[in-house]
């Protein structure tokens, strides 16, 4: 059921924002085909809710050697992997330094995690998934919660689930807390965001899961 409270949301969001879906364009539409058109992809996403919610086991694992992708994304298991409550700088993302000196803050949130899992086992506990298929979930690898360990270094913001952890790095003037910086949000909504949602990849990925495709532990 907590697949339930990110991924139905987030697939009627990107419905009536901009109402694009793997090229169809609702505006090009009739008013009333387009008005119909949104009606139904809402009953559709409440249908798939109720079969997630009643069939989806609570929070299942994935685990294994994983490889960072970003940072605040791996891949695990055949998966890709969105770290909850944090957001880390892009990879083409720039900050400055206390110096005014400009530093690739996106590559170094990326090197950070891709440190952190190294040749250990990683352990993620899910929940659902976003609009772009990705896994939402909690991950640690050795002794360490991933998320924590970016935003303690300065290298991710949170959204509040390691705010304290922030509050020290700000202080601390650690990583990207030590100059200035763009929130990774605002660069990638300058700059686009490369990424689409896809509704015929996000059924798949909940139909894997469902039915245990997915490799889950």
């Amino acid at each position: 059921m907590a697949g339930l409270r990110y991924a139905a949301p987030t697939l009627a969001l990107s419905w009536l924002r901009g109402g694009e879906i793997r090229g169809l364009r609702t505006s090009r539409l009739p008013a009333r085909s387009r008005f119909l058109g949104i009606a139904g992809s809402l009953l559709l996403i409440g249908l798939i809710a109720v079969a997630a919610a009643l069939l989806q086991p609570d929070s299942p694992k994935l685990s294994g050697r994983a490889t960072a992708t970003d940072g605040d994304s791996l891949r695990l298991s055949g998966e890709r992997v969105r770290l909850l409550g944090i957001d880390a700088p892009e990879y083409d993302q720039v900050c400055g330094d206390r110096n005014g000196a400009n530093w690739r803050c996106g590559e170094a949130a990326r090197l950070l995690l891709a440190g952190e899992l190294g040749e250990r086992t990683t352990e993620c506990e899910t929940f659902g998934r976003d609009r772009y298929g990705r896994v939402l979930a909690r991950c640690s690898a050795g002794q360490g919660d991933l998320g924590r360990t970016l935003v303690a270094a300065g290298l991710a913001v949170t959204d509040g689930d390691y705010l304290v952890e922030q509050i020290a790095a700000r202080t601390a003037g650690r990583g990207i807390w030590a100059g200035r910086f763009d929130l990774p949000s605002d660069w990638r909504a300058r700059h686009g965001d490369s990424q689409q949602f896809d509704l015929l990849g996000w059924l798949k990925g909940l139909f894997n899961q469902l039915t245990g495709a997915t490799k889950l532990r």
